[in-house]
């Protein structure tokens, strides 16, 4: 599955562009920016908490739409975390044994239930089946094609936006383009060029910069849209949607359109990055328990990586206290912190 990609001017081509002013803009990052330029921040958005409904204008309420994710939040479960062994003990797919030893080491003194308590025993006898598993060479070798296609397919979920942020920092809405029912008409890159771009693997609109024009012209731009593909949403939501979208089928647009004529029945409801969002949430909550998922023979090596393995690792992790995360594994529970903010 190709990869989101950032932004950049060479990727828009469209003769009615070509009329458009040229002014500078921002370099995308991985990372949101830390506010804009003064001369790009949209009018001032209604006051709402991060958890809050948001008290939304007439004119955004039909373009707005939401994860339901009450639950997960209160939870945590929507933070970024470890998503398999290798990132699980902090380590490089090329480490040697050494390497995995010394990780595996490092992080049960630290995560051993004697040490931390019960509420660590799931993650304690995960490290254990990575370090089996990494130290046993067949089932590494298996292993290991598992997790790079996993990381193809799915990845780990890392809190960070794909699209820059140049909104001002109390702006609780974000833009995203739902490229599955996008048709490629061209007509918002056309109508807000600094804030939409045609990705070239499919030919669909995606957001490079948010807020990268006035809402004047967003909304036109919204409004435009014949098939209602862009949508107003959460900030805090837009990094997971960003997430899942990578793993949404992108049909052949006649497809699309014969869905939309009623020619044909409609798009399975998995494919939908709102319902993949809630999908994503649930399997956390209702992950299974690091003896379930790694089998109760203490020998055993897994070789499988999947979406089931990267939510136990996950509900597994979060079950700690966040000082012993932030021991452990600093660089993941610093970007769990950025994320709540």
């Amino acid at each position: 599955m190709a990869s989101q990609r950032a932004f950049s001017p060479a990727a828009v081509r469209h003769p009615c562009l070509r009329s458009l002013p040229r002014g500078p803009v921002p370099a995308p990052a991985l990372a949101p920016s830390r506010g804009g330029p003064p001369d790009r921040s949209p009018s001032p958005a209604p006051a709402a908490s991060a958890d809050a409904a948001l008290v939304l204008v007439e004119e955004d309420q039909r373009h707005y739409r939401e994860v339901n994710d009450r639950s997960a939040s209160r939870a945590g479960l929507d933070s970024p975390c470890p998503a398999d062994f290798y990132e699980l003990l902090g380590i490089d797919l090329d480490a040697d044994n050494d390497a995995i030893r010394s990780a595996y080491r490092s992080l049960q003194r630290i995560a051993h239930p004697d040490v931390a308590g019960d509420a660590a025993t799931g993650l304690s006898i995960l490290l254990n089946h990575a370090y089996k598993t990494l130290t046993n060479e067949g089932a590494r070798a298996a292993y290991d094609a598992a997790v790079r296609a996993f990381r193809e397919r799915v990845g780990s979920f890392t809190g960070m936006p794909v699209s820059a942020w140049l909104g001002p920092p109390g702006e609780q809405r974000a833009l995203f383009v739902d490229e599955t029912t996008c048709i490629g008409c061209r007509n918002c890159t056309c109508t807000a060029p600094n804030t939409f771009f045609m990705e070239d693997d499919y030919g669909r609109a995606r957001v490079s910069h948010q807020w990268g024009d006035d809402e004047e012209v967003l909304r036109e731009a919204m409004d435009m849209c014949p098939v209602n593909c862009i949508h107003f949403v959460r900030r805090k939501q837009l990094a997971l949607l960003e997430f899942v979208m990578k793993g949404c089928k992108r049909e052949d647009i006649a497809i699309v359109a014969r869905r939309r004529s009623g020619n044909m029945g409609i798009a399975p409801a998995s494919n939908d990055p709102f319902t993949r969002a809630e999908v994503f949430l649930r399997r956390r909550e209702r992950a299974k328990s690091a003896e379930e998922m790694t089998g109760e023979d203490p020998g055993r090596a897994r070789s499988e990586q999947d979406e089931e393995l990267s939510a136990t690792i996950a509900s597994a992790w979060l079950a700690v206290d966040p000082e012993l995360r932030a021991k452990g594994w600093p660089s993941w529970e610093q970007a769990a912190a950025e994320a709540k903010t």
